[in-house]
């Protein structure tokens, strides 16, 4: 992988639109969707770039004065190109095995400026800016633990399948692209006036919503950078035509703060290449493909197949009650702030009473058993009180027929974190960052 490809993964990442699908109409005439040339022959050039032009084939003339506006703000530009350079790769390569225009791989940069987390005004969220609604007739899962509409691949094959039949509805790439943000609804009435007072049927004359008559511009004036980026003075990103990351498939549950650990990335980046988990956990009873960079990889799988199944996360929930502070709920817990904070994606120490918190909880961890001498006035009762074990455990590990004890009797205490009287228990500051 060359250093700027990795450089580019660490950038970490805010808006824009999608509209959800209405009932099937009769689609317009269809013309035949465009013939890209084989997957295989763009992969051998070395410049991703260079193979995402090879595959341009829409018509770019609309996008003249957006190309000139792109060039005017060239580094806002080059930061949002910088924050889809881990992923655009990928991107083209789903695109490609459809054989679709490789100037949809562009379209997050319109939607969310390559945003994982951007979330607009009207709900849309993710690279793809997915309605609720919308996703969930692509299957994106949304519950109290993940948000599919952020997960950057399940969310782009979910994109693609909603532009593929947008155009097989419309017979047209750019009524597609123009009913990815205003609704086929939309697109639909708009034809059905043109035709009926008998005027084309192109998208330049037809009465869309304004948004949506910059937002097809938007694409194809990006389009029109990349294709001669020098004719408006810009520089575009180097991005190897390599995949710079890799699906690692993952038995729940695990958390992304555990798997920064093992993968030796910093906490931030894990979570920016895995948005979808909303509470920084992959959760229990499910398969989860996580994300990471490449080279990455055999030192997290070699981590993980050490970790025994007791040390994976457990979690709980906390709500939170009047007067509570997070240095104290933490203490309460015995987990430090900073861990109780990048769990719940908390920016400072501010929370609100009736909010919930995702509680990180470990397993126990199991101690060797514990000799203690019986003392003048000890009770089997007491002495299973005092260490938090149970009588009949006490009695199976010392075999106990009865109940009875005498002083200087020795006992074995089943493991325990308990400690003998006189002595004090001791348990790093929960309230340390």
């Amino acid at each position: 992988m060359s250093k700027a490809g990795l450089g580019c993964l660490f950038v970490l990442l805010l808006e824009c639109g999608c509209a959800q699908i209405p009932p099937a109409s009769p689609a317009i005439a269809p013309t035949p969707a465009p013939q890209l040339s084989p997957v295989e022959t763009p992969k051998k050039t070395p410049d991703f770039w260079e193979r995402l032009r090879k595959g341009f084939s829409l018509p770019h003339d609309q996008g003249v004065r957006d190309a000139q506006a792109y060039a005017l703000h060239s580094q806002s530009l080059r930061l949002t190109l910088e924050r889809g350079s881990p992923f655009l790769y990928a991107i083209l390569e789903a695109v490609e095995r459809r054989h679709m225009p490789t100037e949809i791989a562009l379209l997050p940069a319109v939607e969310s400026a390559f945003h994982p987390l951007a979330r607009s005004s009207k709900g849309a969220a993710g690279l793809w800016q997915f309605m609720p609604g919308t996703a969930s007739r692509y299957g994106l899962p949304q519950s109290v633990w993940v948000d599919g509409r952020l997960d950057v691949m399940a969310s782009t094959e979910a994109a693609l399948d909603h532009l593929a039949y947008l155009h097989e509805r419309f017979g047209d790439w750019l009524l597609a692209i123009a009913a990815y943000n205003c609704g086929a609804g939309a697109v639909a009435r708009a034809l059905a006036f043109n035709r009926k007072h008998q005027r084309p049927l192109d998208i330049e004359a037809l009465p869309l919503p304004r948004e949506t008559r910059r937002y097809v511009p938007k694409l194809l004036g990006l389009a029109r950078v990349i294709e001669a980026p020098h004719a408006y003075g810009i520089t575009l990103p180097p991005i190897p035509n390599e995949p710079l990351l890799q699906a690692v498939e993952i038995d729940g549950p695990i958390a992304l703060i555990q798997v920064a650990e093992m993968s030796g990335l910093p906490f931030e980046t894990v979570v920016s290449l895995n948005p979808a988990y909303r509470y920084g956990i992959a959760p229990p009873g499910e398969t989860h493909a996580l994300l990471l960079p490449r080279e990455r990889v055999p030192r997290f799988r070699a981590a993980l197949a050490s970790l025994p199944q007791e040390e994976r996360v457990r979690f709980g929930k906390h709500r939170i009650r009047r007067g509570e502070t997070l240095i104290g709920i933490a203490r309460r817990y015995r987990i430090p702030v900073v861990l109780l904070k990048r769990f719940n994606r908390l920016q400072n120490h501010l929370i609100r009473a009736g909010d919930e918190l995702v509680i990180p909880l470990r397993a126990p961890e199991k101690q060797p058993a514990l000799r203690y001498t019986v003392q003048p006035g000890d009770s089997l009762w007491g002495i299973a009180r005092r260490f938090k074990v149970t009588v009949p455990d006490l009695q199976r590990q010392n075999r106990l027929s009865s109940v009875r004890l005498r002083p200087g009797q020795p006992l074995m205490i089943p493991g325990t974190q308990a400690v003998p009287p006189g002595s004090a228990a001791r348990h790093p500051p929960a309230g340390d960052a």
